[in-house]
């Protein structure tokens, strides 16, 4: 609903990445890749985190008793690394920047 454009659901059966039990790509109105966000199963934060921190610029790293989350800068954009507490899920996100402006003035507008 934030990037006007079609969300199709990627098969991970056959990629390789440990704990991945669901992928999406969104693409926005005109048809430009807006989005890739991949679940995974268990707590996944850690080493996913020293993994995308030797690739990009940690911009904001905050582990709270309720949640761990990350955030990482990348050219036309910025990654997110989430796993509430108590959810065995960790959700990592790849968005632009204007899908990233969409979501949160959707979410601030409520």
């Amino acid at each position: 609903r934030y990037s006007e454009g079609e969300q199709f659901e990627i098969d991970v059966s056959g990629v390789k990445l440990d704990g991945a039990t669901k992928a999406f790509i969104i693409f926005d109105k005109n048809g430009k890749l807006a989005a890739i966000v991949i679940e995974f199963s268990g707590n996944k934060f850690d080493s996913l985190y020293k993994s995308l921190n030797g690739q990009y610029k940690a911009r904001r790293k905050i582990l709270r008793e309720d949640n761990k989350f990350a955030r990482f800068s990348i050219v036309n954009g910025e990654v997110r690394l989430i796993e509430p507490r108590d959810s065995f899920t960790t959700t990592l996100i790849y968005a632009t920047t204007q899908m990233w402006e969409k979501a949160e003035s959707s979410v601030l507008q409520k």
